[in-house]
């Protein structure tokens, strides 16, 4: 805005004397800068025919100033100049005036014409309202300034003609003020008004048709309205210029010349605005226009969406600058082009079912452009750039396959937000690409983005199962958590810190039934990140066609883990060399596990001179099928630098053969020797593959020795179930008299054991999986019949109950941890035992038993189990007595035990567990002492060796493969010594104690254990 401060003394100004004098000849006045000055009288005699075709020359340093009159007064073509250094001033209060409008300072009529110089001034410095600085009767004149018109209580110009036109030019030296308004009509003449200089005040018009022309570098500081009428503002000039004030009742608007005008109020009442050439800004709130306006070829629109008119007809350029946010939800049309610039988001949300047409093309130079449909950026042959901007997607939608999408130097993001959008077409430029945004933004053309790809966040496809050609050039860069993949190729190095996903890996593309597919890299990887291979099946392939380099990330893949070659996804290096570290997990899909044979099943495959360093891949979990633990093994047959995995582990080294040389044969025979059809020798017998089975095998196939450990635990022998015999002498009434008695004695014990199974091999071996048991028991009976026969024989028959546990921590055949079990079970029984008179006995049990297992690995889900077993002790010893109350008592035993568990499952396979059988026997001798100082208080103490012998206790755990179930066996052992301790003693009339330590180990070392019992006995 210009601002030139009003000359206070024009004759200070040019230094000239207080002097004048008008003089007039013929019609003609000059007045000079002689005496007297200033000039005090009306020059003229108003509305008079007189004052026709007068010319009045003020000329420079002289002064008119009278007071409550005229100073000018002609009529009809005049021609008044006040030159440079000259003022005509008035200081009215009051009057009519020779017009009778008021005392105006210059005043006349009918095509007159009034020129004010640079430095030359007309002034009301008066109160009167109606008095102003010029003041023009009729039409066809104009007033040309150059210096200052001014009002201190009027307009500083105004028009009283009814009818007509008058011009007002106001040059760049011009200033035109007034407190109000400036200029003002109150008849319906047209004003043609010219402004290049400054004006102070309202411009306002009455009914005429008025043209108001503004040019670059002039200013206006108050309101714009045009009256009634048909009224147009032009916008002229090359420059730059703003108007503050707001626009009202002109029902044209014209921006021509190659300047920028800002309007920064609000633009009412026009019907047709039009932009021909340069700039036009509006900052205003422009929503209640409703008129139209068009942008020429040459013309540029620009505001906020707060600020443009709700229809715009483009032929050239809109421009949004949005610093903030903002919707436009009006509709462009035409043949031009949108551009947003500023960093805030501009919200094109086109209420018309057809959305926006503009044909030529958007541009986001600078913040953020937010769509819900492609037709917000006009017409789909309309082309997308980017130069520092960002397109966000409201909503699932596709961009037009037609519309050309560049990426200028200064690149452009895609902000997906949690939508979708497919690119048909390829995306071009120098620029750099970045996708925001947790939506999936899919490329299906060739892009050649220059500048290179950041996948900031969600997810970037490259191709889809039908656009396997598609491609991404340049450089990418994925970030942690977000994702890049797809069907295509990426030509460029690809740093990933995030997840690199093949095909059907990408979460998009999973479960649409397109299949497997290969995703391609040409060029280095660098991976920090996840590269997750395998979608929905097996046969996903990664190809690097360059280096790689692993930092610490993931490789995982489907294997359909079997045999040698299963069908496998894979990692495929051609040509370049692979370092670093990796962990490479590995999902079995279908596969029922198999032993490999030869190379394994390739995971990471090397082609074309591709090298890998040792170390550069190792599993991240085990991965396991069937029995089957496969291990991951650089170099195979034929290709060294791949990677396979294999159900296999080294066989283990022979025993080295003799040197020995032996005697020659006079007559050696001749072998027997088949040739080879394919021409080779003999050769030698190959060493035999190891399968390599996996813990969990060794953990399952340890479940029924246990259980058959518990069972024979809670089946003990008579002394350790009961106590001592002596116990039941006492109290048995004779000749079975009370022998009906439903109960007649009772008797409960605690048990606990802990040992160890140790194992030559393993599940390899035959005594199958070392482990370590802890057992702990109660167990509760009852007599229910009770009796001393005539023959001073006794019988006892009574039910037991017992609940305890087993579990045990069990040991792989590699020295690892293989997990625990733990079995609860729940057990039934009943007894029956005869004495002889002579004390030998007869001991028989009969019990069942209900299994709860579970068994939990070290590093995976296990199984759980449950089953019954069922078990049979039949038992006899013969006492002979001794000196000093000593005994001695030969004993046999012999225990039947079968147990049925159900199958299970793990991750890895289905377990099968077989009928778990015992037939066990046992020898041996016990020597017990008797104390106590009264038949009714006896107490003993006794020691028992025995030996048992397993005849059958050998349990078969079988695993599903690929070929079939797979059995493995535990076997108990064959030959046990037992030693065993105890006392009884009786402390009142009916109760008693009784309690045992023991010991055991195997003949062959490999199992011993412990165990502590105590019971309490009462008999009635």
């Amino acid at each position: 805005m210009l601002s030139i401060a009003l000359v206070a003394s024009p004759l200070a100004l040019y230094g000239l004397e207080a002097q004048a004098a008008c003089t007039t000849t013929g019609t003609t006045t000059t007045c000079d800068a002689t005496a007297p000055n200033p000039w005090t009288q009306t020059v003229g005699t108003g509305n008079k025919a007189v004052e026709d075709n007068r010319t009045v020359t003020v000329q420079t340093g002289s002064t008119i100033s009278v007071g409550s009159a005229n100073a000018i007064s002609l009529r009809d073509n005049a021609n008044i100049n006040v030159q440079g250094g000259a003022t005509v001033s008035n200081n009215a209060s009051s009057g009519p005036g020779l017009f009778n409008t008021g005392n105006n300072t210059i005043e006349f009529r009918n095509n007159g014409t009034l020129t004010v110089a640079e430095g030359g001034s007309v002034l009301s410095n008066g109160r009167q309202n109606n008095g102003e600085a010029v003041n023009v009767m009729g039409s066809g004149n104009t007033v040309i300034n150059n210096g200052t018109i001014r009002a201190n209580n009027a307009a500083a110009i105004w028009f009283d003609n009814l009818s007509g036109s008058n011009t007002i030019i106001n040059n760049e030296t011009g200033v035109i003020q007034a407190p109000g308004n400036v200029i003002g009509s109150a008849g319906n003449a047209s004003v043609d008004f010219t402004n290049k200089g400054i004006v102070r005040g309202n411009l306002v018009f009455a009914g005429g048709d008025d043209t108001l022309r503004l040019y670059t570098g002039s200013t206006i500081t108050g309101n714009f309205n045009g009256g009634g009428g048909s009224n147009t503002i032009y916008l002229s000039g090359t420059g730059d210029s703003a108007l503050p004030g707001n626009i009202s009742n002109f029902q044209t608007l014209i921006k021509n010349d190659t300047g920028t005008w800002t309007l920064t109020g609000t633009v009412s009442g026009v019907q047709n605005a039009t932009v021909q050439q340069g700039t036009l800004i509006l900052t205003g709130n422009n929503a209640a226009y409703t008129g139209n306006i068009t942008v020429d070829a040459a013309g540029t629109l620009q505001g906020r969406a707060q600020s443009l008119m709700p229809t715009i007809v483009n032929n050239g350029l809109v421009r949004f600058d949005q610093p903030d946010a903002g919707t436009y939800a009006g509709l462009i049309s035409g043949a031009g082009a949108v551009e947003k610039t500023g960093a805030g988001t501009l919200t094109l949300a086109p209420t018309a079912a057809g959305g926006n047409t503009y044909a030529g093309g958007t541009s986001i130079n600078g913040g953020t452009v937010a769509i819900s449909a492609d037709n917000a950026l006009g017409a789909a042959i309309g082309g997308l750039s980017f130069n520092g901007g960002t397109l966000q997607l409201n909503q699932n939608l596709d961009l037009a396959g037609t519309r050309a999408v560049t990426l200028n130097a200064g690149g452009g993001t895609i902000d997906t937000q949690g939508f979708s959008s497919t690119l048909s077409q390829g995306i071009t430029g120098s620029g750099a690409l970045t996708k925001l945004g947790s939506g999936v933004l899919t490329l299906n053309g060739n892009n050649s983005v220059g500048g290179g790809t950041t996948v900031a966040a969600g997810t970037l496809v490259v191709g889809d199962a039908t656009h396997g050609n598609a491609s991404l050039a340049g450089s990418t860069l994925v970030n942690s958590g977000a994702t890049l993949g797809g069907y295509g190729s990426v030509s460029g190095s690809v740093r990933n810190d995030g997840t690199l996903a093949v095909a059907d890996a990408v979460p998009s593309l999973a479960g649409t039934g397109v299949g497997t597919g290969t995703f391609t890299i040409n060029g280095a990887l660098f991976n920090t990140g996840l590269m997750q291979v395998g979608g929905a099946g097996v046969g996903n392939r990664l190809a690097v066609n360059g280096g790689f380099m692993g930092a610490g990330g993931t490789l995982a893949l489907n294997t359909q883990l079997g045999a040698d070659n299963s069908p496998t996804d894979q990692l495929v290096l051609s040509g370049g060399g692979a370092a670093g570290n990796t962990a490479v997990r590995i999902t079995n899909v279908g596969g029922a596990g198999a032993q490999t044979t030869g190379n394994g099943i390739p995971v990471v495959v090397a082609i074309n001179g591709a090298t890998t360093q040792a170390g550069a891949f190792a599993l991240g979990a085990p991965v396991v099928a069937g029995p089957y633990e496969y291990t991951l093994h650089r170099g195979g047959n034929g290709a060294a630098d791949s990677w396979y995995l294999r159900s296999t582990r080294p066989a283990p080294n022979p025993d080295p053969t003799p040197n020995v040389t032996p005697d020659p044969d006079p007559n050696p025979p001749t072998p027997n020797v088949t040739p080879d059809p394919n021409g080779g020798g003999t050769g030698t017998t190959p060493t035999p593959e190891v399968p390599n089975y996996r813990p969990e095998v060794s953990l399952y196939t340890a479940v029924p020795s246990m259980a058959l450990m518990y069972s024979r635990a809670m089946l003990d022998t008579l002394h350790e179930r009961v106590g001592d015999e002596t116990l039941l002498r006492t109290g048995v009434p004779s000749g079975g008299k009370d022998g009906d008695k439903a109960f007649n004695g009772a008797w409960a014990r605690v048990i606990g054991q802990k040992g160890s199974r140790m194992s030559d091999g393993g599940i390899y071996g035959a005594d199958g999986p070392a482990f370590d048991y802890k057992l702990a028991a109660v167990q509760l009976g009852g007599d229910v019949y009770r009796a001393q026969n005539a023959d001073n024989s006794r019988d006892h028959a009574g039910v037991m109950f017992s609940t305890g546990r087993i579990t045990g921590d069990v040991t792989h055949a590699d020295g690892t941890d293989a997990g625990s079990n733990a079995i609860n079970a729940t057990t039934v029984g009943v007894y029956w035992t005869h004495f002889s008179p002579n004390d030998w006995y007869v001991d028989a049990v009969a019990q069942g038993t209900r299994y709860d297992v579970t068994s939990s690995p070290t590093r995976m889900a296990g199984l759980t189990s449950h089953g019954l077993g069922y078990a049979l002790s039949l038992e006899t010893g013969y006492p002979i007595a001794l000196e000093n109350r000593w005994r001695i008592e030969p004993q046999a035993q012999l225990i039947y035990q079968n147990i049925g568990l159900a199958d299970g499952a793990d991750p890895a396979a289905q377990v099968h567990f077989g009928n778990a059988q015992s037939l066990l026997g046992r020898v041996g001798v016990r020597v017990a002492k008797d104390w106590g100082d009264t038949p009714e208080r006896p107490r003993s103490t006794w020691f028992r060796a025995s030996v048992w012998q397993e005849f059958r206790g050998t349990t078969t755990t079988s695993f599903s493969s690929a070929n079939g179930w797979v059995p493995f066996t535990s076997s108990m052992p064959a030959t046990v010594v037992d030693l065993q301790a105890g006392v009884t003693a009786q402390f009142t009339r009916t109760a008693s104690f009784y309690a045992s330590v023991g010991y055991q180990i195997s003949t062959d070392g490999r199992l011993h254990g412990y165990d502590g019992k105590l019971g309490l006995r009462w008999n009635w």
